[in-house]
């Protein structure tokens, strides 16, 4: 037997990223067999929010011909994934 979930509102993953269900079965035998699963949905992303920083301007200095990488620690919301921007020259 194969069934269905229908989702009857918008999933976001930036608010929700898991949700969880009990999905009912019930036969049409006499007397009628029923049974029940935990359902795990997880929720991916879609590129639906654009970024916003808490300043208008991020000032770097370093120094010339620098290799490496640096971190500029920075706010920038929403952001499920950390608030660090990482630049390589």
């Amino acid at each position: 037997m194969t069934g269905s979930l229908k989702v009857l509102r918008c999933l976001d993953r930036e608010t929700q990223p898991t949700v969880y269900t009990t999905v009912f079965a019930r036969d049409a035998g006499s007397p009628a067999r029923t049974g029940s699963a935990q359902v795990e949905i997880t929720v991916t992303d879609t590129n639906d929010n654009k970024p916003m920083f808490s300043q208008q301007e991020y000032l770097l200095n370093y120094r010339e011909r620098f290799e490496g990488t640096i971190e500029l620690p920075m706010v920038c919301m929403p952001s499920p994934y950390g608030n660090t921007v990482i630049l390589s020259s």
